[in-house]
């Protein structure tokens, strides 16, 4: 079991895109990983983001354990979200463990491993394009970020990807195009890495193939959506996402040269699987409705007379492009998106507004609506006092909330949330609900203004992917009980190290073909690790690439 050990995890890699691409053969290096160890379904976490996965992936602990629960954590009495960290995670992850017991050890790129941790080896952080504080230890390594980044190799990469179209009209064009830099650069110090530096295991994980499922898959199925894809699109984009396979398997050739299986045992894994989303595609902004409520306010631009003079602009373009349109006999495009690009990058007026959307992910038609309590958020207006007052005022005007269409704007409305300061409310997300209009006092608005048809056409999965391939396992064995959990554990075990008993995670002797002795430990938590939740530098950068995916508001 003393082999050096690899392991790749690519965010979102399924199954359900790479059997019918081995099927026409354009997949040769997985087929081989595959006929060469144990695969099959790896299943994962009810919580289904990936920040919350790739933790438990590289702890082999749960959220519960972890801590790392989401994208963002919320600090009380803050109005900010803050990006997870390393620092937040409550429990050792396989590089500390490792390093703690004399295993060199190379981690790239991993979810939440910013700021990067002092081991025996290196961590190059998945914050490292934000930021070179703290983002790389040592630190030295910093210098191939520039010698890797040739931006002209990298977008004529990209242009390969989608078709030739290096500034593609898919929304949102920069988080792919970040995701896919991302995995150029980190490819780069895997394959300089595995030539150049002594250790026992090497880790990457890989972002490109989650973003670009998000934004791609009606145009690998489209077949399964019920709306009128362009065939101009149809041509140019349905072979993005077999295009982004199969470089992930040329990369996996470059491995297979320098690293061997009889020599390296690779593992292979992914947080999730994917599938078409094609029903309810919302996000809700409620904000906007709190909005037209009179609970909530923006400031105003700074320079207020240039702010009127551009909308007045838009709104006359807008205009002529109407009448443009009218002449051609073709179909308008709705405006509602102007709705939401008005509003997303301004600030909220804390001094005049009383209820806020407390929820940060979008796309959830449960949310809470949160009061801005004096004296509990940071610039709260509403005095204690008045609580059960502004309550009361707010759960009367949401509830009896009906369309012209007699349809629930909510499907229920109810007190939430400590000493009862917040309102649940759940959104009606019918499909037949964004086609209505409202009133609201007085006033009559479309539906649409709250509610944005998502871009994104493909989603997650529970059903993820794995390989764990190597002269040490069974060959070519299908297996059915794999688990994210299981493969900190199994590190270990290649490593001749211990298992710890509050690992979740299992390592099952049939998977190899002379079964390994595993041994235990009560665990590796000797001491307590204590978290921190403060703003970092970078978390705003971090915030803007949530937002492009629709993971936080």
């Amino acid at each position: 079991m003393q082999k050096k050990t690899l392991l790749i995890g690519v965010d979102g890699f399924t199954w359900n895109v790479v059997n019918p691409l081995i099927e026409k053969g354009l997949l040769p290096n997985i087929k081989h990983l595959i006929e060469s160890g144990v695969f099959g379904q790896l299943y994962t976490l009810e919580n289904l983001k990936s920040p919350v996965i790739w933790t438990s992936i590289a702890t082999g602990r749960d959220k519960y354990e972890h801590k790392i629960e989401d994208f963002v954590m919320r600090v009380e009495g803050k109005y900010t979200n803050i990006p997870v960290n390393s620092e937040m995670r409550k429990v050792k992850a396989f590089w500390n463990i490792l390093s703690e017991n004399k295993k060199k050890n190379i981690t790239l790129g991993w979810y939440a491993s910013y700021p990067a941790e002092k081991v025996d080896g290196i961590v190059i952080s998945d914050r490292i394009f934000e930021t070179e504080k703290n983002s790389c230890y040592p630190d030295s390594y910093l210098k191939y970020l520039k010698e890797f980044f040739n931006e002209d190799d990298m977008n004529t990469s990209l242009k390969e990807l989608v078709n030739g179209d290096e500034n593609f009209d898919i929304f949102p064009g920069a988080m792919i195009k970040g995701g896919f830099f991302r995995d150029l650069i980190f490819e780069k110090y895997f394959l300089k890495f595995l030539d150049e530096e002594d250790f026992d295991v090497m880790a990457v994980m890989l972002l490109g193939s989650d973003p670009i499922q998000h934004y791609f898959w009606k145009y690998w199925e489209p077949e399964k959506f019920d709306e009128d894809i362009s065939k101009v699109k149809l041509d140019k984009y349905k072979d993005t996402i077999p295009r982004y396979y199969i470089h992930i398997d040329n990369f996996l050739g470059k491995v297979l040269k320098k690293a061997p299986l009889d020599k390296y045992n690779i593992i292979m894994v992914s947080d999730h699987g994917f599938k078409e989303w094609n029903v309810n595609r919302y996000w809700y902004h409620l904000n906007l409705l709190l909005l037209d409520l009179g609970y909530l306010y923006y400031q105003k631009p700074k320079n207020y007379t240039k702010y009127i003079l551009k909308r007045f602009i838009k709104r006359n373009l807008f205009f002529l492009y109407k009448l443009y349109k009218s002449f051609k006999h073709q179909p308008i495009e709705s405006d509602s998106k102007n709705i939401f690009e008005k509003y997303k990058d301004k600030e909220i007026d804390w001094e005049k507004t009383i209820f806020y959307d407390k929820s940060f992910n979008p796309e959830l038609s449960l949310r809470h609506i949160a009061l801005n309590l004096k004296g509990r958020e940071e610039s709260g207006i509403v005095p204690p006092e008045k609580t059960k007052f502004y309550m009361k005022k707010l759960m009367k005007k949401l509830e009896p909330l009906k369309t012209d269409n007699s349809r629930d704007l909510f499907v229920f409305v109810r007190k939430a949330g400590q000493q009862y300061v917040e309102v649940a409310v759940k959104m009606n997300a019918s499909t037949e609900i964004i086609c209505d209009n409202i009133t609201i006092n007085r006033k009559t608005y479309p539906v649409s203004r709250y509610y944005e048809k998502i871009p994104i056409s493909g989603h997650h999965k529970i059903e993820g992917f794995a390989i764990y391939a190597g002269e040490d396992f069974k060959q070519n064995y299908l297996s059915n009980n794999l688990s994210v959990l299981d493969v900190t554990p199994l590190l270990l075990v290649l490593n001749d190290l211990p298992i710890a008993r509050n690992m979740k995670g299992k390592v099952r002797k049939f998977w190899f073909d002379t079964p390994p002795e595993i041994k235990f430990i009560d665990t590796y938590e000797t001491e307590k690790r204590e978290t921190k939740i403060i703003d970092k530098d970078s978390d705003e950068d971090v915030r803007k690439k949530l937002r492009a995916l629709g993971y936080i508001s």
